[in-house]
């Protein structure tokens, strides 16, 4: 039986999109794929940030 997905207190930058899933990290994108696991928290928000870097960079969006 798998465990619930208890959603991640992270940092306001992931709008608490990185989530917790039988003790492995996930985040999802816009398009609804799933992206990890990821063994830890912070892997899983280091990912999620360069993801959306990665967004921001080819729409030409300056932060």
């Amino acid at each position: 039986m798998s465990k619930p997905i208890i959603p991640s207190q992270a940092s306001p930058n992931s709008q608490d999109t990185v989530y917790l899933n039988e003790d492995l990290w996930y985040f999802d994108t816009d398009s609804g794929e799933t992206v990890g696991p990821f063994r830890y928290k912070s892997e899983a928000e280091s990912n999620l940030t360069r993801f959306l870097a990665q967004l921001q960079n080819q729409l030409g969006v300056k932060s």
